[in-house]
């Protein structure tokens, strides 16, 4: 009967020891998720810098905010690390 008990608690400890290895894979795709949601962010930046250098015929003063504003997304995206 000890055995018997003892195997309960070994398996309630076993899966206990499985349970914290998964959470940092969940916690990890979650990383992902948020990493990949500030790049696409930034997606709309780019595409307005490019329309803007498209219509002006490539006149980089004249897109010069649109610049600034994309550089200022890529700086907060890559400083948020979770």
């Amino acid at each position: 009967m000890a055995s018997a008990v003892g195997g309960l608690f070994g398996g309630s400890s076993d899966a206990a020891a499985a349970q914290p290895a998964a959470a940092p894979v969940q916690q990890s795709a979650y990383d992902q998720q948020q990493q990949s949601q500030f790049a696409r962010s930034c997606d709309a930046d780019a595409k307005a810098f490019t329309r803007c250098l498209e219509s002006t015929g490539n006149d980089m003063s004249s897109c010069q905010y649109y610049l600034d504003m994309l550089k200022q997304c890529q700086a907060f995206s890559s400083s948020q690390t979770f």
